[in-house]
């Protein structure tokens, strides 16, 4: 009978597996797999009793002797070694000081062949395995798949340990490694598939974990828009709420509750607010779920929900109801975009705000009232597609001129959007001013005080331009451009 290995941390659905594998292979196990397999009666040996070497070193030593991966590795009519024609094995979690060695061979080593050996390292296989088995149809290309599995966590595994090692933001070897969550309904546009992948190495609350409770499945635009609603709204520790309308905000607010916020941002900007997605740093309550009744989104993110105001939700049969959890901080370390060819990888530079490294230029100081005003514009202004403007009065972005390709066309718009709103309001430019064109129509629509990077040779001449209107300017020294 030919002979099969069984060595698994996660033991769900072993016993059915190995109760059909017992019918058609010998089973060689280690200690802990062998003592829940025999106590349930099924035909096992130990692999010490095999090899004839008992396992050393506190068992860290168990299934690397020659006979094991001779047998594995072996060509069944070449080789006069008893042929392993199967090999079950998932690895132990990485801890301190501990990861799996024995069992990563093992894999390793049954992939490699992959047309004398079937290898297993999911349990969500084991039905098809076993059903694959009973009809005799493990067929040339099913033993690929599971073979190319079994590489792809060995290298997922190498990775995370890789990283659990070192802390080298830019290693000569990039690994990254992800898990499939889920397919999504669609790519970018419905004639692209698409699926969501989990980073095993990235922490703290985000939309990719969160739990979808209602609605229709998300889409690939849908996970990069609730994305960007949620880091924008957890930046603030008063109720917030976010509106992002093609991976750009439309409408924030922070008020006193989450109902007011809700208010304040569709009103920013209602006609772009039309199909966005929607995000909160608290709880959604029943006066905030009641108002979301009267229009239509496509999302909505936030920690948690009333019961109450999930009930109103489930009216809304196709919106997509997504629950986090209670926000945990982690500040990403790097950031990635993909080009053609390649991989650019940066540190990740947000924001800090920090008012210390602020430099007042102008003759006129800001208010205590225009500071706070500016730290929510520049919070919101983070988030926005350069080239960006964002107008903020009473804890409303009034105003956001996005993703334009000169300064003043972003003023221009966030002014547009603001209306008479920008009289009185404060501005925030993710760049500098190259010209003074910009102040001159932030000075007409009545801007009381504008913060950006400086940095422009035309520095002096801008600074100018707000001493004749009175309007305070604030340096940063820090660019805040988001492509």
């Amino acid at each position: 009978m030919k002979k099969a290995i069984i060595s698994v941390f996660d033991k769900t659905g072993l016993l059915d597996f190995s109760r059909m594998l017992a019918r058609q292979f010998e089973i060689l196990s280690t200690a802990g797999t062998f003592q829940l397999l025999s106590r349930e009666g099924i035909s096992v040996q130990k692999i010490e009793d095999y090899t004839g070497v008992p396992e050393l070193l506190g068992g860290k030593v168990k299934t690397l002797h020659p006979k094991i991966f001779a047998g594995i590795l072996c060509i069944e009519e070449a080789d006069l070694i008893p042929p392993i024609r199967l090999v079950v094995v998932n690895l132990y979690p990485i801890g301190k000081g501990e990861m799996d060695i024995g069992g990563s061979a093992l894999l390793r080593a049954a992939a490699k062949n992959y047309e004398n050996v079937i290898v297993v390292c999911d349990p969500s296989d084991y039905e098809e395995v076993a059903r694959r088995l009973a009809f005799n149809e493990i067929d040339l290309e099913f033993r690929k798949v599971l073979a190319a599995k079994a590489f792809r966590l060995t290298a997922a595994y190498d990775a995370a340990i890789a990283a659990s090692l070192g802390n080298d933001v830019f290693p000569t070897q990039l690994t990254l490694s992800f898990s499939k969550l889920r397919e999504l309904a669609y790519g970018e546009n419905p004639s692209s598939q698409a699926a969501l992948y989990l980073n095993g190495q990235e922490e703290g609350t985000s939309a990719a974990t969160a739990i979808q409770l209602q609605g229709k499945p998300l889409s690939y635009n849908n996970v990069l828009d609730a994305d960007s609603a949620l880091e924008l709204v957890k930046k603030f520790n008063q109720p917030a709420c976010a509106i992002i309308k093609h991976n750009n905000p439309c409408g924030v607010a922070i008020q006193e509750n989450a109902c007011r916020a809700f208010i304040e941002a569709c009103e920013a900007d209602p006609l772009c607010a039309f199909g966005g997605v929607v995000a909160f740093n608290g709880c959604v309550d029943l006066a905030t779920a009641e108002r979301m009744r009267k229009r239509f989104f496509d999302l909505v993110i936030a920690p948690d929900y009333e019961k109450s105001a999930l009930a109103i939700l489930r009216e809304k049969t196709n919106l997509r109801v997504l629950k986090t959890g209670m926000f945990t901080s982690s500040l990403r370390q790097t950031v990635f975009k993909e080009v053609r060819g390649g991989l650019l990888v940066q540190t990740n530079a947000q924001f800090l705000i920090q008012e210390k490294d602020w430099r007042v230029v102008t003759d006129q100081q800001p208010t205590e009232a225009e500071i706070q005003e500016l730290l929510f514009a520049v919070k919101v202004n983070e988030e926005v597609k350069s080239n960006s403007s964002v107008i903020a009065r009473d804890g409303i972005a009034v105003g956001v001129g996005s993703g334009q390709m000169s300064r003043i066309d972003s003023v221009f718009l966030a002014l547009r959007k603001a209306k008479e709103r920008a009289k009185g309001a404060v501005l925030s430019s993710d760049g500098f001013f190259p010209f003074v064109d910009a102040i001159e129509l932030a000075a007409e629509a009545g801007i009381t005080a504008i913060i950006q990077p400086g940095g422009s040779k035309n520095d002096p001449a801008v600074i100018d331009a707000c001493n004749r209107h009175g309007i305070a300017m604030i340096f940063t020294g820090k660019r805040l451009f988001k492509h």
